[in-house]
This record gives structure tokens, C-alpha cells and sequence, in this order.
């Protein structure tokens, strides 16, 4: 009995951007921006005090760390923080879109090839309001053939990272998808309250929560 493969290829990514801005998802409304991990260091190293639980964090409490660790860290870490506070702070606003496509290859016998490309232009950036509001947006939409569904070209037991939602308009072969996440946070940098749409994070490691976690 002849046993069949099948093999799974990222094949591009490539990002356009319309300013000279990061392109990275706003640290206020994605858990999964690297700033968490080295917040995550910055708290063993004692540069900062008690890092909050949920993730993500609103702006002022962002601010707030990444100041401390300019101020008190080594100069690595400090360097490592003004990049932060340069990337997610010297904008109010960031334009741009990602182009992007995976392949699925698989034995020449099953001939179940699968092909995903698409496009997603969006807009990303934060505001403030009397120093106890702010607002972190990601606002987009993502165009992608209809014939493949994302989840059938990503490797096994790795989840979407789109945050589309389940009812898509079709343009002939293309269908498009609101992609949007959003925190509304009020408060001071240590004690605040927040509402929005997006993603999650609970805990000190990435990954490790059941029903709380960023992916």
C-alpha cells in the first residue's frame, strides 16, 4: 500500500507601506506584538513594578512602562524601549496594506493543491482624550480568492490570525471580509476599565491559557 504526503509551503508576504511607520498592529489592541514579551522581561529584570494580567494594555499604562525602562534600564533595554515608543508612538496614524499568499502542495496523485492570495489595506493608530481615554484601532478588510478558505493552508493546530468575521461580501472570484479590532480604555495607567472588539491575552506566557490567550 502506497502511503501519500502531503507537504505544506508559506510561500509570500509582502508589505506596501504608504508611510514610513511600522507596520506592526497597534500594541494597544494586539496581544500578540512583541512589546508584551519584553514588558514579560522588563518585569523579572525588576524595571518595572507589576505588570497587569490581561493583555493588551491601553495606551497610557504602555507609555508608562516603556518611559520607566528608558529611564532605569541598562542601555539595551532603554534602547530596546525607545524603538517601542518611536514605532507605536511617533504616528497618530498609519496607512498601508499586506499582500500575501500560501501554497498547500501535495502528492501528484491526490492532486488537492491549495492556493490562497490576499489583499489587506488598512488603517491603524491610537487617541487620547483628557488624559483618562483612549482609543486603539486597527480598521481594514481583507480580499482573498474564493475558492480556499484561509484555514486550509495554515499548518496544523495554528489558528487564524485574521480578525475578519463570518459573513463576506463576493465579488466575483474575490471575497472581502471587514477585518477590525478596537479598545476603548478609561482610566489612569494603573487602574482602568476597557471595552472593545479584538483579541485576548491572560497570563505571563504567551500561549499558556485555555480560553484566554492571544492566538
Amino acid at each position: 500500500m502506497k502511503r501519500s504526503k502531503s507537504y505544506i509551503i508559506a510561500v509570500f508576504s509582502i508589505l506596501i507601506a504608504f508611510r514610513t511607520a511600522s507596520l506592526a498592529a497597534q500594541v494597544s489592541v494586539d496581544p500578540n506584538e512583541d512589546f508584551y514579551s519584553a514588558a514579560r522581561e522588563w518585569q523579572v529584570k525588576g524595571l518595572t513594578g507589576y505588570l497587569p494580567q490581561l493583555k493588551p494594555y491601553p495606551v497610557a499604562t504602555v507609555k508608562d512602562i516603556l518611559q520607566t525602562v528608558i529611564e532605569n534600564g541598562s542601555e539595551s533595554d532603554a534602547e530596546l524601549a525607545q524603538y517601542y515608543y518611536d514605532k507605536y508612538f511617533s504616528k497618530k496614524w498609519t496607512v498601508g496594506a499586506e499582500l500575501g499568499g500560501r501554497l498547500k502542495f501535495t502528492d501528484k496523485e491526490k492532486k488537492d493543491d491549495k492556493k490562497s492570495v490576499y489583499f489587506n489595506p488598512f488603517v491603524q493608530g491610537d487617541m487620547e482624550f483628557l488624559n483618562y481615554v483612549s482609543l486603539g484601532y486597527d480598521l481594514g478588510a481583507v480580499f482573498q480568492n474564493e475558492s480556499t478558505e484561509t484555514k486550509e493552508v495554515l499548518p496544523l493546530m495554528r489558528n487564524v490570525l485574521d480578525d475578519t468575521y463570518d459573513d463576506p461580501a463576493t465579488f466575483g472570484s474575490i471575497v472581502g471580509n471587514l477585518e477590525m479590532t478596537t479598545n476603548l480604555a478609561v482610566g489612569t495607567k494603573s487602574l482602568y476599565g476597557m471595552l472593545g472588539i479584538g483579541r485576548m491575552g491572560y497570563g505571563p506566557f504567551e500561549g499558556d491559557g485555555i480560553a484566554l490567550n492571544p492566538t
